[in-house]
């Protein structure tokens, strides 16, 4: 800012606050203009009538492994209890 607090007479800053406040504006018209480009980009895609493919997350084996595992682990576990109680004496 052209003008410090207190040492000149407000009539001289206010060219200054103008000029700045002008910047601004045009700053902020810019932002804005490039917002609603965004945004028009990114609902031209969703518009589309054609169903989109869903990609799915497990790639690698590894993640499928990690997928099932915790339900292996339950049918192990579940496996074991039904033996041992057709195993424990009556």
């Amino acid at each position: 800012m052209a003008c410090p607090a207190r040492r000149v007479p407000l009539r001289l800053c206010i060219p200054a606050y103008l000029r700045q406040l002008a910047s601004q504006a045009g700053t902020i018209g810019r932002l804005e203009a490039e917002l609603v480009a965004e945004r028009e980009a990114k609902s031209s895609l969703v518009v589309s009538g054609a169903p989109q493919p869903v990609r799915t997350t497990l790639g690698s084996p590894l993640a499928r492994r990690r997928v099932v595992a915790p339900w292996m682990l339950l049918a192990v576990v579940a496996l074991g209890a039904v033996v041992m109680l057709l195993m424990w004496p009556r």
